[in-house]
Formats: C-alpha cells, sequence, structure tokens
C-alpha cells in the first residue's frame, strides 16, 4: 500500500526541519505536495527472444557518490526559479522522441529506467548517457517496496544499478520508489548507496493516456503541468517513458518547456545541471596560466595555475577538466565542482595529460619524470570528480605529452619518442612503431561509435596531418591540412575531435586558437595561449 496523503505531509515536514529535502527554498517552505500514486509501469520491455530480462548477477559496486541525505527531496535544485523534468518507468517505445525534443530545446532532464527495461533496450540507455541526461535508479521490476523484506528490497535496488553500470558505466546516485511507496527501509537503504530519494511535486498523470495521442490527453498533460507547476519556485515534473511508449507526452513537452521558459524557469536535472552543450568544447592554459575554456562563443577563465596544456573530455554532457599544476599533481575540475585533485601526492606528471572515455571508464595518462608512459582509470558519477589511488607505468621513452583514445575494444595510447617518431601501444601490449613523425605531441580522439580514431600531428614542414586507425585495419591513407595563410602552426598541443572531424590548432607567431574542419579555411577563436589546445566533442 502506498504511503498516505497525510504520512507523506509529515514525513516531509519532519524531514524539511532536518535539512532532509534537498534544494528547499523559502518560497516552497510549505512542503510539497503529496505525489500519491505514481500509476501503473505496465507491460515490461521483452528482449529478442520475447522473454522479460533475467535480473543479473549483482556485482560489487562501489558508490562514487556525495554523501546522501536520509529522507527525500521534492523540489528542483538550484537558485532562481528552477523546473526538472523527470521521466519514470524506461527506457520506452518513446525515449528517442523524448531525447529529441530535449535536446532540440536545450533541456536538461532526469530519467528514472526500470532494470528489466534496460536490459531490453540497451542502446536507449546508452543514448540518454551518451546524450548527458541524468540517470536514476527506479529499481529492477518495479514493486512496491513496502511489501518487500529489507533484503528484497536491496536485491531490486541493486540489480537496476548493476544492469546501469553495466550499460553506461555511470553509478546513479538517485534513486525514485516505485509509486512513491517507501518506508523506513527504503530510505535507509538509499541513504547506505549513496542515492537521494527523489519523490516529485508536479505529477502530470499522463500514464492514464494509455498510449493515446489524442488531443484531449495532450491538453490535459499540459495542463497538470502548469497549473501544479506554475506555483511553485522548485517544481519536480513527474512524467512517463514506459515501454508501450507515451505518444502524448511527447506532444505536449514543446508547449511545457515553452511554459516553463515563458514563466522565468531554468531546466535542471536533479543534480543541479543546467545548460546542455551544442557544440565542442576547447580548452587551454592562458598566458597568466589559468585554464580557459571556450564552448563556442567565447573565452572563459576558469582559474588554476597550469603547467602545461590541459585535457577536456565531454561525459555525460558536462565538461570535464584536467591540467597539470605547480606541484605535478593532475588536478581535475568541473563548473559546478570547481578544482581538486586526481590522484595522491605524490604523482608526478611531465607533460599534459592525455585523456579518453571509454567503455564506461576515464582513462588519463601523462608522462612521468623518467620519461615513461603512465596511466589510471577511473569510473565517473555524475556530481562527483574522478579520483585514482594510483598510476601504473607502461615503460617507453616518451619525448612529449601522450594521447588516448579508445578504439574498438582497446584503449590505445600514442606516444612520439625522441626525433618524433610515434608509438602505440594497449595497456596490455608492448609499443608498435608507425610510420608517423611528429613535431608536435600527438592527439587522438575516438569516434562517437567507439569503431575507430582520428589521429593527427603537425609535421615538420609545419601542416597539419591527420588519418583514421582502427586496430583490425591498422592506418587509413592520410590527409593534409596546411597553416592558416595569416601565419604557420605551432608546435605545441593540438585538439582533434573524430566525429566532425574538426581541429583545433596554435599560430606560431600569435599562440592564438585556429579551428578547422576539412572542405573550410581555417577560423580564429582568439585567445592567447601556451603550450597549446585540447579539444573535446560534446
Amino acid at each position: 500500500m502506498s504511503i498516505s496523503r497525510t504520512r507523506l505531509l509529515v514525513a516531509a515536514a519532519v524531514l524539511g526541519l532536518a535539512g532532509g529535502l534537498a534544494g528547499l527554498s523559502p518560497a516552497a517552505a510549505a512542503g510539497p505536495p503529496a505525489p500519491g500514486s505514481e500509476g501503473p509501469t505496465g507491460p515490461p520491455a521483452l528482449m529478442p527472444d520475447g522473454q522479460v530480462a533475467t535480473p543479473p548477477a549483482i556485482s560489487a559496486q562501489v558508490s562514487t557518490c556525495p554523501a546522501a541525505p536520509y529522507g527525500t527531496s521534492s523540489y528542483a535544485p538550484g537558485t532562481g526559479k528552477t523546473v526538472a523534468l523527470t521521466f519514470d518507468d524506461g527506457p520506452g517505445a518513446s525515449t528517442s522522441a523524448i531525447i529529441s525534443e530535449l535536446q532540440s530545446n536545450g533541456v536538461r532532464a532526469t530519467f528514472f529506467n526500470i532494470g528489466e527495461n534496460m536490459a531490453a533496450r540497451p542502446q536507449q540507455v546508452r543514448d540518454e548517457a551518451q546524450a548527458g541526461y541524468a540517470l536514476g535508479n527506479h529499481t529492477w521490476n518495479h514493486p512496491n517496496m513496502t511489501t518487500l523484506s529489507a533484503s528484497a528490497q536491496a536485491t531490486e535496488i541493486d540489480q537496476a544499478t548493476t544492469e546501469q553500470v553495466n550499460l553506461t558505466g555511470i553509478y546513479p546516485c538517485l534513486f525514485r520508489p516505485p509509486g512513491g511507496s517507501y518506508n523506513s527501509t527504503t530510505l535507509s537503504l538509499a541513504q547506505q548507496r549513496g542515492m537521494t530519494v527523489w519523490l516529485w511535486s508536479v505529477d502530470t498523470e499522463d500514464w492514464k493516456a494509455n498510449g493515446s495521442s489524442s488531443s484531449y490527453w495532450v491538453n490535459r498533460i499540459i495542463s497538470l503541468a502548469e497549473q501544479e507547476g506554475g506555483v511553485l519556485s522548485h517544481p519536480v515534473v513527474l512524467m512517463h517513458n514506459q515501454p508501450a511508449g507515451n505518444p502524448a507526452t511527447v506532444l505536449a513537452l514543446p508547449t511545457i518547456i515553452q511554459y516553463f521558459r515563458d514563466h522565468g524557469y531554468t531546466f535542471v536535472d536533479l543534480y543541479g545541471r543546467t545548460s546542455v552543450l551544442t557544440t565542442d568544447v576547447a580548452a587551454a592554459t592562458g598566458t597568466d596560466r589559468a585554464l580557459i575554456s571556450n564552448e563556442g562563443l567565447r573565452w572563459r577563465n576558469l582559474g588554476g595555475t597550469l603547467l602545461f596544456a590541459p585535457a577536456v573530455k565531454v561525459i555525460n554532457g558536462e565538461p570535464y577538466y584536467f591540467g597539470v599544476g605547480t606541484d605535478h599533481n593532475v588536478w581535475v575540475r568541473t563548473d559546478r565542482l570547481g578544482w581538486a585533485k586526481f590522484g595522491p601526492s605524490w604523482t608526478d606528471c611531465a607533460s599534459s595529460p592525455g585523456v579518453t572515455f571509454s567503455g564506461g571508464r576515464l582513462y588519463l595518462a601523462c608522462t612521468g619524470p623518467d620519461r615513461q608512459l603512465w596511466e589510471a582509470s577511473s569510473t565517473v558519477t555524475p556530481g562527483t570528480l574522478p579520483y585514482v589511488t594510483g598510476f601504473s607505468g607502461l615503460g617507453g621513452i616518451i619525448a612529449s605529452a601522450p594521447a588516448v583514445a579508445g578504439v574498438g575494444s582497446n584503449v590505445t595510447f600514442f606516444a612520439d619518442a625522441p626525433g618524433g617518431t610515434v608509438y602505440t601501444r594497449t595497456p596490455s601490449t608492448g609499443w608498435t612503431a608507425t610510420g608517423w613523425h611528429c613535431a608536435s605531441p600527438p592527439a587522438a580522439a575516438q569516434s562517437a561509435s567507439g569503431a575507430s580514431a582520428t589521429f593527427a600531428c603537425v609535421s615538420a614542414d609545419r601542416s597539419l596531418w591527420y588519418d583514421s586507425y582502427t586496430t583490425s585495419h591498422g592506418w587509413s591513407p592520410a590527409s593534409r591540412l596546411g597553416p592558416p595563410s595569416a601565419e604557420g602552426l605551432s608546435a605545441a598541443a593540438l585538439g582533434v575531435d573524430a566525429n566532425a572531424p574538426r581541429f583545433d590548432v596554435t599560430g606560431a607567431a600569435t599562440s592564438g586558437v585556429y579551428t578547422r574542419t576539412p572542405g573550410t579555411a581555417w577560423s580564429s577563436l582568439g585567445g592567447a595561449t601556451v603550450g597549446g589546445v585540447a579539444l573535446s566533442s560534446y
């Protein structure tokens, strides 16, 4: 049986006094409306054999979430007026359409997926993660948690977490109990796993449309979202993404989004993230040694004091910046969390870091003071900064900074030896010489599919050369891009996006940044840099 309205209101009031309602604002101090029933989830998604998915063997997962409060949250995080759109029970037949509407409007959102549906629709879960949306745990098969023993509740949560981590590498720090039904055991289990328990404050009752796309249901969903949400400063809007599809929800989304925008709300996910990236992210070290970043509009100063050019990687829609500080330690930052050390204090990097994200893990490499290649890897959880306990040596004699990219099922490292010859290796194989000779540090980036990487460097004639590389077929014929007409190319670090493809370089005379895709001319991004530039696809 779901918790009653009275009980929810009393619990919310008590937890609010204890600081349990994250994001509570003075304007919302009266406490959230009771969720009531979320509604039935509908038939589960089926595996290719027509059967419901079998739960995975629960694997030991180490939570990288920040400490979670005991209790529930029902108000969107952030300052000013914020609104969080949430979609339960997926993935489903409408997932791609929901993502399309959100992306076209530049809106953050949160998906609470069911484990058995994730197993049946794995690519849609990866699509949600790749697009940068927050992914929350909604149990394995949507039971009423209050009817289960403590061990059964734990199993429901852990099976869903295992499935999500297996598919995306992302540990969920958000939990929504099916139907909004929970007890003290549910709250304790979620807190122990670093998961904030999220309910909602606006119920669109979109599940009642039962697959209909009629104007009656579309207008009803819109009406409930506006009437209930428009009187709150921080509404959390409940919608659905059920296996059979929610076409009325998809049709209602543009109007709901426009309504909240017109009324001064900022869209956030339940981690508090706001804007969705729509362009690649460039990063460099400014002349004052601070990190600078450009997301298509202008350079921003992000602080810090860096010895070399930084690295940047967009993970789950959020840029993560990596730089070597004056202590020779690797530091990591995001706009929300600021700077923190990436590894222990004895870490000693003598070059710019190379970074990639592949198979749900972050891989970072640098050249040590012994001129050998050193690497480390970590999972990445939204709301936290990655940290490693140590680096592993991979040998070699490295002349400058390495590059790293996921290629097929392997992570491949690219490094130049003294004299400029480029070598490659994976964590499990030795070094192999290539036919490349570079005047700059090598650069590499994996494609969106992960099947190949684009490699680039500046040659002795100060032209940029690039090539596609796969572990199965090796190198393709190389292509050349001449220098900007205004000045030549420096031999500093350069950035690559394998998908456009796009190349960012620095000028030999001004150290300003230039960008180009094949078939176009070089254009200036401005800036004044030290050591070169890094680039990440969004």
